[in-house]
């Protein structure tokens, strides 16, 4: 074999999913101990965590000191959702200038997708699409 070749060797990583409820079992078992280890090792996410804490709370399953700890953990690790609940950009402002790409699916004409928050148009709403040369077209309520 030759020294200058490069070897790569793919081996197959197998992830163990945990559901809520073996979070479950750990905290009953192990106590809070259990819950963070499967944390630090990767094994569940803080939405498992933050769901186990729920069911357990709602079952009784343990001492309120304990049923504490574990809610306490969950809100802990839980990342703290910020901003307006949308996803993507923000609607544009009055006076701002945005480009936008044009769109095509399956092979369909190229269209774009509008934001109309900014003009306070509701779903069903009819809009008026002037076309007025080449390279301009207007939409208005």
């Amino acid at each position: 074999m030759d020294a200058n070749v490069n070897e790569t060797v793919e081996t197959e990583v197998k992830v163990a999913v945990l559901s809520h409820k073996d979070v479950q079992l750990a905290f009953l078992g192990d106590g809070l101990d259990g819950v963070r280890n499967l944390y630090k090792t990767g094994a569940v996410s803080a939405a498992v965590i933050a769901r186990a804490a729920r069911e357990v709370a709602n079952n009784k399953g343990t001492t309120p000191e304990a049923l504490e700890a574990l809610v306490s953990f969950a809100e802990e690790i839980t990342p703290v959702k910020t901003g307006n609940g949308r996803r993507g950009k923000q609607p544009p402002s009055v006076g701002q200038t945005r480009t936008y790409k044009a769109q095509s699916v399956k092979g369909s004409t190229p269209f774009i997708r509008l934001n109309l928050d900014t003009l306070n148009v509701l779903k069903g709403a009819e809009m008026k699409v002037t076309f007025q040369d080449a390279n301009t077209i207007v939409v208005t309520k």
